[in-house]
């Protein structure tokens, strides 16, 4: 309510605790796109790695319950009905790669999110 601008209005709660000597170079020379596009760059990139630590965590998880059950014997299905007998470790191994797969998605996403702009005025 007091700046009208919500950049700005962080930029004043930000900087409530830094000197006024170093604070006065916080914004300076940047854009608010570039503070905001910043800022979204890098709260992306630590949201992927967040879900990529627990997507290495599940990939394992899936490795070796599908070693574990290689020769665990149930029920194929083809659209929903039953058909030829498979295992739960197969089953297991193709969950596991499709989470692989997903993990280079997410690598190669957070690469492209991963970056600053300082343009400036």
């Amino acid at each position: 309510k007091e700046r009208d601008h919500e950049v700005l209005s962080f930029l004043a709660a930000y900087c409530e605790n830094i000197p006024e000597s170093s604070a006065r170079w916080v914004h300076i020379g940047m854009t608010s796109y570039d503070l905001v596009d910043t800022s979204l760059g890098h709260t992306l990139a630590r949201a992927t790695d967040l879900l990529t630590t627990a997507g290495r965590r599940l990939r394992r998880v899936l490795a070796d319950l599908a070693v574990e059950h290689w020769d665990t014997v149930i029920v194929g299905r083809t659209h929903g009905i039953h058909a030829e007998p498979t295992t739960f470790g197969h089953k297991l191994a193709g969950f596991a790669f499709a989470v692989d797969r997903s993990l280079q998605r997410l690598a190669a996403a957070r690469e492209a999110v991963a970056v600053g702009t300082v343009s400036g005025p």
